[in-house]
């Protein structure tokens, strides 16, 4: 049985993330705040929070899929809990089931599958019980087509059914089998009978079992393994175990199943649980946020009011600061301004909403219209190598070749500083190669700079397709933390930083 509460026709797979690009961002957006408000101290989210976030969705509808599916989520925080509670559950009560674990005997599989599924059977019920009492609570598609297949499988009468099974399964006064002769006069054709009812004790069972055999005119043997005979004992183990090892066979593809619809609904109502928990503390900090509207990633949508970014909220910042950036149509961003004015906050802010939103996610935004992409990528300014084997001019180059050879129409790029590792001219005209290289093949874009001289030659040439935002800086050169719409300017102010620390008593000369 499928969950279906992330993917509309596919289950959700746990992966961890592990490609350069994927750890990349996790360092870059510094994801790891957002992993540890989602996990709320639980390393099973946290690993759900990693893998959904990292590996997103590709097409608007499965976004908004996910979307319906959470909202609901938010709406009935409770039932969600508890259905992730029941699965929980369920799935301890099995750990516990230590007989015969490792066994691949299969008397030892046959006793150890109706153990487990004796033990998932209440749980089940209550989730159907769950499952049918919010029926026109959770509306949304996803969650109506897990409760119609719990509804469907799980029928009372199902249940009940299987209970009846399991005891006969069970085997409590032994296993009666037909059998006959093959090859060689061994035991063949192996057929188990379904014990006869239960009518009082066992001396009761075994009188009538015997009466049966008598009545019934065939001639009738009886051995007895002395309880010295370990060779007999061996012999009568493999005669049962060939017996049994379809029925074995059977009921542990049947246990597995059940399991595996277990681990999978804990799993995926782990993503909404973590959402829920990120939900939480977003509150408790005032901080606002909407579910995006995601469009194609050829419409190149980018509308975004009261943008912010969640991970310096999340951290401890008590003074945020929004945007509001429209850039429709546009292929590339540039981004320039006053020092330490908010530039790589907001291009973090950037990469934060489009993962979110990739993801099936709420966004730190009031509103917002933003354009799907393939593959996220970044390329942010990186330490100086410590073990000293290469510069950093030489670690970023090498890093933005690995990019560019994974890239394709359709991907996104945010560029933090990147060539700023050597002289002005080189930088802008490495950078400027590259930057219209991968507008060339369909890449959208945002580019962090304080090469002021590259910034203006891409103003001068009045690309339609290009917007320039620009740190605030006040007369006094206070810094607003706000970006505005306006052409790069051929400072970025490197004075105010230089009296801020040099004039303002920021370095003290100590006297020995």
């Amino acid at each position: 049985m499928k969950c279906f509460l992330m993917y509309r026709d596919c289950d959700f797979v746990l992966t961890k993330p592990s490609t350069t690009r994927e750890l990349g961002l996790i360092k870059d957006l510094e994801l790891e705040i957002l992993f540890e408000n989602m996990a709320a101290g639980d390393a099973f989210l946290r690993e759900v929070a990693e893998s959904a976030i990292v590996c997103g969705l590709a097409e608007p509808n499965d976004v908004t899929y996910r979307q319906r599916v959470l909202i609901d989520c938010l709406d009935h925080p409770v039932i969600v809990r508890e259905m992730y509670s029941i699965a929980l559950e369920a799935l301890e009560r099995e750990r516990k089931v230590w007989g015969w674990l490792m066994s691949k005997d299969p008397q030892g599989v046959l006793y150890r599958s109706v153990e487990v599924i004796q033990a998932f059977l209440e749980p089940l019920d209550r989730l159907r019980v769950l499952a049918e009492s919010s029926r026109g609570l959770l509306t949304s598609e996803g969650f109506t087509r897990l409760a119609d297949r719990i509804a469907k499988e799980l029928r009372p009468e199902t249940l009940q059914s299987i209970q009846h099974h399991l005891k006969t399964l069970s085997f409590r006064h032994g296993i009666v089998v037909d059998a006959g002769l093959g090859l060689g006069n061994h035991p063949d054709a192996f057929v188990v009978q379904e014990p006869p009812v239960d009518s009082g004790s066992w001396l009761d069972w075994l009188r009538e079992w015997f009466d049966g055999l008598l009545g019934s005119g065939r001639e009738t043997r009886v051995y007895t393994i002395d309880d010295r005979d370990e060779s007999g004992s061996r012999a009568l183990s493999a005669l049962k175990g060939r017996a049994l090892i379809y029925i074995a066979t059977v009921l542990a593809r049947s246990t597995e199943h059940i399991r595996s619809f277990l681990v999978s609904l804990r799993m995926e109502l782990g993503f909404y649980l973590g959402c829920l928990n990120l939900k939480e503390e977003l509150t408790r900090r005032q901080g606002a946020f909407c579910f995006p509207r995601p469009v194609g990633w050829d419409e190149q949508a980018f509308s975004a009011a009261g943008l912010y970014d969640i991970c310096l909220l999340l951290n401890g910042c008590t003074e945020i600061v929004s945007n509001d950036v429209t850039a429709d149509s546009k292929d590339l961003v540039v981004i320039t301004g006053a020092n330490r004015g908010g530039k790589s906050t907001f291009l973090r802010s950037v990469g934060l909403i489009q993962i979110m939103m990739q993801a099936g996610m709420f966004v730190p935004a009031r509103s917002l219209r933003l354009s799907m992409c393939r593959h996220l990528f970044t390329h942010f300014r990186r330490e100086e190598d410590a073990t000293l084997q290469r510069g950093r001019f030489d670690e970023e180059l090498s890093r933005m070749s690995s990019i560019i050879d994974h890239m394709r129409t359709g991907d996104m790029i945010l560029l933090n500083e990147s060539f700023a590792a050597t002289n002005q001219r080189e930088g802008a005209e490495l950078a400027g190669g590259v930057i219209k290289a991968l507008l060339d093949s369909g890449v959208r874009v945002f580019y962090v700079t304080h090469m002021v001289d590259l910034a203006r030659a891409f103003h001068h040439e009045n690309a339609g397709d290009t917007l320039f935002l620009r740190a605030q800086r006040l007369a006094d050169g206070t810094r607003t933390f706000r970006l505005e719409e306006a052409a790069p300017e051929s400072t970025s102010h490197a004075a105010d930083l230089y009296r801020r620390v040099f004039e303002s008593g920021g370095i003290q000369e100590k006297s020995m």
